[in-house]
């Protein structure tokens, strides 16, 4: 091909940067639905998405997904101070809800509600997740402060009126007042000392052994430092030569064959000695069988 001219490479850096601007926004758009924080037309804040109730909530590892979406979006709304534990037990409850939202057979809005109500309430002025929603640092956390919340927002979906959309029927509100009670309010005081309060050190106690180092000779001994001189390296060295000589002979011919003889001799006497026993015990045999027959034949002249 030619080489391109500049109009044309401008062209391609062009197209080449739309290109990468629109895979971004594609990119910023999916993130957003996932994990963007939208409202309700009550204005109701949704810090859970569509995206979580409808296609994760239903997958076999749902629960660690949820708690993956949980960190995710307070990471996007820059909760800090959290603990692993805080996580861990929000986490908890959110699937304890979602699991709550399948019996009672929610779907659609029921279903969004239904979650984002609860969390609501969970994350009311709270110093951790507060940010999730606006004015959420304003006042202190309080029981009473949770269950008036949670009464408004279920009245707000239970009624049509200004401001109100019915979602929930009347047959449906009970079901989820006795869950609220039971489930959140009645272990209120658990989890916000869970949330509040410091972790007590973990304490481990670890036995050692520990060997203390050798005591120091005595200068006293007789014991002496004398460095080694050329002649003294001369001499060590010859010395282990000879020892290396002593310690090691290598056997000669001879020796070799005397040890061959012997154990020729050691195998010619083990047969003579197994033969001549063999001789004995048939020779035995054969005294024993001839004084059973002098016996017998005594024994007959006598009657």
């Amino acid at each position: 091909m030619p080489p391109k001219n500049k109009k044309e490479e401008e062209a391609a850096r062009l197209a080449e940067e739309e290109r990468k601007r629109q895979l971004e926004e594609q990119l910023r758009q999916e993130e957003e639905r996932k994990y963007g924080c939208g409202r309700y037309r009550t204005n109701m804040g949704l810090p859970i998405s569509q995206y979580i109730i409808n296609e994760v909530f239903h997958l076999e590892d749902a629960s660690i997904l949820i708690k993956e979406y949980l960190c995710k979006i307070l990471e996007r709304n820059h909760c800090e101070k959290l603990r692993d534990i805080d996580i861990e037990i929000a986490g908890e409850q959110l699937i304890n809800d979602f699991s709550v939202c399948q019996d009672f057979e929610f779907g659609g809005d029921q279903a969004l509600i239904f979650i984002n109500m609860m969390f609501l309430v969970y994350i009311n002025q709270h110093e951790k997740f507060g940010k999730l929603v606006e004015g959420g640092l304003t006042r202190g956390k309080s029981l009473q402060g949770d269950r008036k919340l949670f009464q408004q927002l279920l009245s707000q979906h239970s009624t049509d009126g200004q401001g109100c959309h019915k979602v929930f029927v009347a047959r449906q509100l009970p079901p989820i007042i006795d869950y609220i009670e039971k489930g959140y309010l009645s272990h209120w005081l658990l989890l916000h000392q869970a949330h509040s309060h410091n972790q007590r050190p973990l304490e481990i106690q670890v036995d050692l052994q520990i060997e203390l180092p050798l005591p120091q000779p005595s200068l006293e001994d007789h014991t002496y430092y004398k460095p080694i001189v050329a002649d003294d390296t001369q001499s060590f060295k010859k010395t282990e030569m000879e020892e290396q000589e002593v310690e090691y002979h290598e056997p000669t011919d001879e020796e070799l064959l005397d040890s061959v003889i012997m154990n020729a001799i050691q195998d010619k006497l083990s047969l003579a000695q197994q033969e001549l026993e063999t001789r004995l015990k048939d020779r035995q045999v054969e005294i024993e069988s001839k004084l059973q027959e002098m016996a017998a034949a005594l024994t007959k002249k006598k009657k």
